[in-house]
């Protein structure tokens, strides 16, 4: 038998197979990661009537929010957009039932880009565009971007 028989194809069908079982045998944790940071930071604050905090602990402390609003573009930071929600909050407006799905998630190395739906009532209400980047203490929101139904 050759050397590659061997010695290299045992070798090769260890990394094969525990390389498959790694891939197929767990979630996607960076994918599990940014939902849950997106559903903790950003929908259950502002859908849910949960913490307004949280949304600083999900997004950067230079996050944007990038706003087109009846031909009108604009731009708001995160102390801007908090206190707009909490302004919005105060009115007493009632709570909807909220539903969302993950449309896209895309991320490489420490940069991703997430499509959220939204639904009101069961209706299309929002489509949200966010770009995270991943630092030393984890995934947060850079930018926001909205389509309004």
């Amino acid at each position: 038998m050759s050397i590659i028989g061997k010695s290299f194809f045992p070798q090769f069908v260890l990394f094969f197979s525990v390389t498959v079982h790694t891939l197929l045998g767990q979630e996607n944790p960076t994918k599990d990661d940014l939902q849950k940071l997106i559903v903790e930071c950003d929908i259950e604050p502002l859908y849910l009537e949960g913490n307004l905090d949280k949304i600083k602990e999900g997004s950067h402390e230079e996050f944007r929010m990038n706003v087109l609003y009846k031909g009108t573009f604009y731009t708001r930071t995160r102390s801007e957009w908090l206190e707009d929600t909490k302004s919005v909050r105060k009115r007493n407006l009632p709570l909807k039932s909220t539903t969302w799905e993950f449309a896209q998630i895309d991320y490489e190395g420490h940069t991703a880009v997430v499509k959220l739906i939204l639904y009101e009532e069961e209706e299309l209400k929002y489509v949200d565009y966010l770009t995270l980047y991943k630092f030393e203490t984890g995934w947060r929101v850079i930018t926001k971007q909205f389509s309004m139904n």
